[in-house]
């Protein structure tokens, strides 16, 4: 007998996604690569990057991922190494 154990009460934890910086020396560009499906951003400078990314992200999330929790995202940004 298999036995699943389910609560009524909502889950109210924020969606966790990441979104990875790396920098394209050849292009000149960081470009993202993310879980958020639909997020894709390069940008000239790391700034600009986070902000496209904090942009993006949630009316990505929104239109994607309508599951996901409402919550704002929290943004960490944290530069990757460089693409060989």
């Amino acid at each position: 007998m298999t036995r699943k154990t389910m609560s009524a009460e909502p889950d109210h934890s924020p969606a966790s996604f990441t979104i990875t910086a790396t920098w394209d020396a050849e292009a000149g560009v960081f470009y993202s690569q993310s879980d958020i499906p639909g997020l894709h951003v390069e940008a000239a400078t790391f700034d600009e990057f986070v902000a496209l990314v904090r942009d993006l992200a949630p009316e990505m999330i929104a239109d994607n991922l309508p599951q996901a929790k409402a919550n704002t995202p929290r943004a960490n940004a944290i530069r990757s190494s460089s693409s060989s």
